[in-house]
């Protein structure tokens, strides 16, 4: 009787109760560490939900466009029944993955659905995405810049006419916009303007080649 007391008193003693680990209850470390990432992505999904409220119309514009929502939902590897803005919080996914993912597309299209991204780049961005002057024609040597001889296609615009001087509501009228400052014929060239069109340009002074 007094052995089973003993036994009985020893597994309800305090220091057994302190060292004896209970099942189903984590250390409160990690507990605060999981606290902390659980309000830590509430903030960023909240975050990019506010961001992405502001471009509903834009994104609206991209779910209607049947072609572009699949080429992104492919990209990202989306549900095909769920709406976009939805699918692309639940990823975790903002404006700036959205941007990214159409300046690739529009890299890898040769035909007009490249004007169709940039738009839409565009209207995300709010304002056009330039090409910069190459630094390599600022560069000097001994006071001198250095002659840099380009042949053909790889001749990059160094001015643009800053009027579109095309007539308006045609075709030509909307590639003005391609003719940009930094970019070389050959990429005018892969955007599907045609050799005659880029050196009438040229001739009538509205952009300039590098010599």
């Amino acid at each position: 009787m007094q052995k089973h007391v003993a036994l009985h008193m020893t597994k309800n003693s305090p220091a057994m109760l302190q060292t004896t680990p209970q099942k189903g209850r984590s250390h409160p470390q990690n507990s605060a560490r999981q606290s902390q990432l659980k309000s830590l992505n509430f903030v960023i999904y909240n975050h990019r939900g506010r961001e992405m409220k502001q471009h509903k119309t834009t994104i609206t514009l991209i779910q209607n466009d049947a072609l572009t929502s699949f080429l992104i939902r492919d990209y990202f590897n989306l549900p095909r029944k769920e709406a976009l803005m939805s699918a692309l919080l639940s990823r975790q996914l903002g404006q700036a993955d959205l941007v990214l993912c159409l300046l690739r597309l529009r890299d890898k299209s040769r035909n007009d659905w490249h004007r169709v991204f940039t738009h839409y780049i565009n209207r995300l961005v709010g304002h056009p995405i330039f090409i910069g002057q190459p630094c390599l024609l600022r560069y000097r040597i001994n006071g001198q810049a250095p002659t840099i001889q380009r042949r053909g296609g790889d001749r990059r615009i160094v001015w643009v006419l800053p009027a579109n001087p095309r007539q308006p509501f045609t075709q030509a009228h909307l590639r003005w916009s391609e003719f940009r400052v930094g970019r070389s014929i050959s990429q005018l060239r892969l955007r599907g303007h045609k050799r005659r069109d880029i050196y009438h340009a040229i001739e009538k002074g509205w952009i300039k080649v590098e010599s």
